[in-house]
């Protein structure tokens, strides 16, 4: 293009033309149904510190392609225990890199089909300040956040289908989920940290 002064243009080694960026990588994996008779479920784990550990355990007799997972942080700016983390699914044999929907369904609610399932392993420093005994995955629904095992529909009476287990002495919550989505983990309702602008008006 020539509009701008070459910073290095004394060498073929040197190359102004070629950018760079942050390539943001999670932890990928492919979920073959197949392989249900083998193993009901099959798990693929994600870590976003040291010691806090996701992890997603797929039933493989729900799928009806082979399936790639991916878990990855999301930069939603919402707050709790780490990041939020997307859960993705891909299929097909042509196109990778499309995603499905977000509300794709790991597990058709009403199915009897068993759910999915993800897990936290968590350090005590990991919840300091935090209550343990209410700790809760939440998925984004909309512009709100919802306990993320009403995803796998509810009973009589708005009971949830399954539910959320804390084993409190081994520092790990198991929640079943139904869905594909941005979830996080939290001891209270989580709340969008929307940037909001208030008008300006000037006078002379």
């Amino acid at each position: 293009m020539h509009a701008f002064d070459e910073v290095h243009d004394e060498d073929d080694l040197i190359n102004n033309n070629v950018a760079y960026g942050l390539i943001e990588i999670g932890a990928a994996a492919f979920f073959d149904m197949g392989q249900a008779e083998e193993t009901v479920y099959d798990r693929q784990s994600y870590s976003q510190t040291q010691t806090l550990v996701a992890s997603v355990y797929m039933p493989l007799g729900n799928l009806s392609a082979v399936t790639r997972l991916d878990l990855k942080d999301s930069s939603l700016p919402a707050h709790g225990i780490g990041k939020p983390l997307e859960l993705l699914a891909y299929q097909g044999e042509v196109d990778w890199g499309k995603p499905e929907n977000e509300d794709f369904y790991l597990t058709e609610p009403g199915s009897n089909a068993p759910p999915a399932v993800i897990t936290f392993s968590y350090s005590e420093a990991d919840l300091t300040g935090k209550d343990e005994g209410s700790l809760m995955l939440y998925r984004l629904e909309g512009s709100d956040w919802q306990e993320a095992n009403l995803t796998c529909g509810v009973e009589a009476g708005d009971t949830p289908t399954y539910q959320v287990q804390r084993f409190l002495e081994d520092n790990l919550i198991a929640v079943p989920v139904c869905q594909t989505g941005t979830y996080i983990l939290s001891d209270v309702p989580v709340h969008t940290a929307y940037k909001q602008y208030l008008p300006w008006i000037g006078r002379p």
